[in-house]
């Protein structure tokens, strides 16, 4: 490496100045920030149009995530300014034996997107929309679904499937799924799309879909981020309605809510279907919620009567309206309250299982005995998708037709006891679930060990590890999901 591609790099931070890191010694294992400590071992960093940091306040921001229970800090952040800047870290992060992470909105629960003494790629400066047309929109990995909504709504278009809360970066969705009420007719977030660009374990630029590389594009999404790191999407979109009518049916008798929730599922009648297990204001029982949502365009209008024709709650239901958009940003009063009162900084040991059908009744009878609210402190989400509509092979699921998420989004107190207890309580739930045929969806806040990952690949584990042993051979990405042995060790 030429010696003169050497580029010093100062972030002003307050009033003190932070110089980058401008080599590496792979002998003495650690950065070299100060030209007069270089030893002839040193290896100097590429030339890099973004910044590769390592002052304090821009390791800290990125050593912790939503979960708020993990901590690992790195020893330089790559804020990119292009797909070469990655493929340049990720090749030079192979030659030092650096693990390196791609990190978004650091939604995750527990450490998945950290990387301790390595690299983070933040992809908050990849966050340009290029071009929509009335099929498809080409996205850098670090857009927001709220942006990219409000982007492709001005053109009269929507994206086919959207998470509950829109502040998740596209690459950080497609790496691990991304479900919603949208899933049970057009599959996980990561079902659609028809392009991907991204940078592979050897630091190799590749572009790939359905039918260029169809095997690396089905490893790549929802791959959990072992074989590369994506850094643009081409998404389809639909036209999009102006309005939303939301339908919530109340249940006290869990079996009937399932039974139609089913009925729901396989008929198909609403454009959006979710469901939640809610409290009692007494604070003794529960009751279920079913949540689906028809959208329409005046003067089309949709029919009450033939959408809840075959649904019987028996306990109430109330019709709302709202505009498209507000719909799906329903949340943002939420989080926004939740930001102001310093609640959303404090731990979530969230846990995501997906549950078989015919295992739905049993299982979550047998946890509703068990928890009480103050053992959750948010909601419990509870709802069906079909497994006909899933199309990724790395993402797990139960092997039914219907398929229930039953999540339960804990907010802990910032006392580790209790988070300890909680994540403990998570691990419980999934030994449970999976003695029922369930499975995690790997968001979630609860230690996963090798043996858990062979058995969750089930009979994808060998194509796993072998698109692993082929694309990351040097096991430099994501360690932070934990599926293989991390051997590699920097100094800081």
């Amino acid at each position: 490496m030429n010696p003169g591609n050497i580029k010093r790099r100062t972030l002003l931070v307050g009033t003190a100045a932070y110089i980058g890191i401008i080599a590496f010694d792979p002998l003495r294992k650690v950065w070299i920030t100060d030209a007069k400590a270089q030893s002839n071992h040193s290896i100097a960093i590429p030339n890099l149009e973004g910044q590769l940091l390592l002052d304090p306040e821009s390791l800290a921001a990125v050593a912790d995530d939503f979960g708020h229970i993990i901590q690992k800090t790195p020893i330089a952040v790559l804020k990119p300014r292009s797909q070469e800047d990655i493929a340049k870290i990720i090749r030079y992060a192979n030659r030092m034996g650096i693990n390196v992470t791609m990190r978004g909105q650091g939604h995750t629960t527990y450490g998945q997107a950290q990387v301790k003494a390595g690299v983070v790629i933040d992809s908050q400066t990849l966050n340009k929309i290029h071009h929509i047309t009335s099929k498809k929109v080409v996205v850098d990995a670090g857009v927001l679904l709220l942006d990219l909504l409000k982007a492709t709504l001005a053109q009269g278009l929507t994206l086919k499937v959207f998470t509950d809360y829109l502040g998740l970066s596209v690459g950080g969705l497609l790496q691990v799924g991304g479900i919603g009420g949208h899933t049970q007719h057009f599959g996980f977030f990561a079902d659609n799309v028809l392009e991907v660009q991204a940078i592979l374990g050897k630091g190799l630029p590749t572009v790939c879909s359905s039918t260029k590389q169809p095997r690396l594009f089905n490893s790549l999404l929802g791959g959990l981020g072992q074989f590369g790191i994506i850094t643009q999407a081409t998404l389809p979109l639909i036209p999009a309605p102006s309005h939303a009518r939301v339908y919530q049916l109340s249940y006290t008798s869990l079996n009937q809510y399932l039974t139609d929730q089913n009925r729901a599922v396989k008929e198909g009648q609403f454009n959006y279907l979710e469901g939640q297990v809610v409290p009692n204001p007494s604070g003794t029982g529960w009751t279920y919620l079913l949540e689906a949502a028809s959208y329409y365009t005046p003067p089309q209008v949709p029919s009450d009567s033939a959408l809840l024709k075959n649904l019987n709650p028996d306990s109430g239901t109330t019709i709302s309206e709202f505009s498209y958009f507000d719909w799906q940003n329903r949340l943002a009063p939420v989080v926004a309250q939740l930001q102001a009162s310093g609640v959303w900084e404090f731990p979530h040991p969230w846990i995501d299982l997906f549950i078989p059908n015919n295992q739905v009744k049993s299982y979550i009878n047998a946890v509703l005995q068990n928890l009480t609210p103050t053992d959750v402190n948010g909601p419990i989400l509870l709802y069906p998708f079909l497994r006909s509509k899933l199309t990724r092979p790395f993402i797990k699921t139960p092997k039914d037709d219907i398929i229930y998420l039953f999540s339960v989004l804990r907010t802990a107190p910032p006392d580790p006891t209790v988070v300890n207890a909680m994540v403990t309580a998570n691990r419980a739930l999934f030994e449970q679930a999976r003695n029922q045929g369930g499975k995690s969806y790997r968001i979630s806040a609860f230690p996963f060990t090798k043996e858990d990952w062979v058995q969750h690949f089930d009979e994808s584990w060998q194509a796993f590890q072998q698109q692993k042993a082929s694309l990351d051979p040097q096991n430099i990405l994501t360690p932070g999901q934990g599926i293989f042995e991390n051997t590699n060790k920097v100094e800081t």
